[in-house]
């Protein structure tokens, strides 16, 4: 069984304080409008070190993570994964991106850990892309970074994921746009991540489970638009933000009201009902409700965390042997099941069942013996026992063979 994770941030606006001339100095750079300012650099290197604690502390050293509006630069990318490393004794971070063709310079790209091997990054431009889309048109206003990424490589759990990391048109009305806050766009947007996804689950159907791959980051729209609607209508992926109750579905709060707008669409072969397949979904909710001085971003991040267990046959039932010790039994059994663990079940009727969703065990996990202590002497309180086991992917034992112990009251002349 392994676990894995892989997060979205938008880390709002991480430019540093140097005019670069690519469109990337107005007032969303530090120091502006006095470039490579001793202040403007003052800002920048503050900005990095309030979000670094967020990847190491909230995150939990996420293993990938999606990141949104930073400079298209490598050396603020270099710079994040600088002091998330600084933080994180346990591993060194590298960071990678694409240039976006944003009007402003913004891009996405990844923080990763030195335990991930980047087997590829590219932009999502061109074929095979295009090819993938229904309409043959990539219609992305910032241009995705597709990354494939290899975890645990060279094991017997080795596993590609390919993540696509965006950041759709916003709200702002455009002449670009058929609609004033450019839903159209979006709608278009929304279209070809569904296509993309798509066109991993399909991949390989037939002869396994397909391609493993995950849509993440800034949609700019809400759970219920039209743009969202797109994705959600597609069977071959899935919104995590739905395995949350909706009080608990935000990720950003406008004019006081919280909504999400940092989605995580995974393909169905990742989706928590797959067999095999386990997720935890949240929003860390660190920053997005404080004052904006008082927050590192206007978004929370998002992190998911997959456990996949490889196919194991369940253990076979286990012969338990008991012998009597000082004032109660001893109870023992071989269990050479791969990785299983095992579970003592005890109850005054000599025919009974144990059901693990109401019953407690006495314990004895990982074990091959157990001592019922002060359980014999009473002839008005006998016990009965029964072993299970389950293996790491929780499949279960037949129960093994009963025994038991009863105690016999004798009278004198009787």
């Amino acid at each position: 069984k392994t676990e894995f994770d892989l997060c979205n941030f938008n880390v709002e606006n991480l430019f540093d304080h140097i005019d670069d001339g690519g469109g990337d100095w107005g007032d969303w750079a530090p120091g502006y409008p006095n470039p490579e300012s001793t202040a403007g650099q003052v800002q920048y290197l503050a900005k990095i070190a309030e979000l670094a604690p967020v990847f190491v502390t909230d995150l939990k050293s996420c293993m990938i993570v999606g990141v949104e509006e930073v400079e298209g630069k490598q050396k603020v990318y270099n710079d994040l994964a600088t002091a998330v490393s600084d933080l994180d004794a346990g591993h060194t971070w590298m960071g990678v991106y694409v240039e976006s063709g944003d009007g402003r310079d913004i891009s996405q790209g990844f923080l990763y850990r030195d335990d991930v091997a980047l087997v590829a990054v590219n932009e999502v431009t061109g074929q095979p892309y295009s090819d993938w889309v229904d309409d043959g048109k990539l219609d992305f206003r910032r241009v995705m970074p597709h990354g494939q990424f290899r975890l645990f490589a060279d094991t017997d759990d080795e596993i590609d994921i390919h993540f696509y990391v965006a950041h759709f048109k916003s709200k702002r009305s455009s002449r670009l746009c058929d609609t004033v806050d450019c839903t159209d766009i979006r709608e278009k947007e929304a279209a070809d991540m569904r296509d993309i996804l798509k066109h991993h689950q399909a991949e390989g159907e037939g002869e396994g489970e397909g391609e493993y791959a995950i849509g993440g980051g800034d949609f700019n729209d809400v759970i219920g638009s039209t743009p969202i609607n797109i994705l959600d209508d597609s069977k071959d992926l899935y919104n995590l933000f739905y395995d949350l109750p909706e009080k608990k579905r935000w990720s950003y709060v406008f004019s006081g009201e919280s909504e999400v707008l940092d989605h995580m669409y995974v393909t169905a072969n990742l989706r928590p009902s797959t067999p095999g397949w386990s997720q935890s979904f949240s929003a860390v909710h660190v920053h997005a409700d404080f004052p904006s001085d008082e927050r590192a971003s206007d978004h929370d991040p998002v992190r998911t965390r997959f456990s996949r267990c490889r196919a194991l046959s369940a253990p076979s039932s286990l012969k338990v042997s008991i012998n009597d010790v000082a004032n109660g039994v001893d109870l023992s059994w071989d269990n050479d099941a791969d990785g299983a663990s095992t579970s003592v079940w005890e109850s005054a009727n000599p025919h009974f069942n144990p059901n693990p969703a109401t019953d407690t065990p006495l314990g004895a996990s990982g074990s091959t013996s157990y001592t019922h202590a002060n359980s014999t002497g009473n002839a008005t309180s006998n016990h009965f026992y029964v072993i299970t086991t389950v293996n790491p992917c929780d499949g279960s034992s037949a129960i093994s063979n009963r025994v038991g112990e009863f105690d016999f009251a004798l009278t004198s002349g009787t």
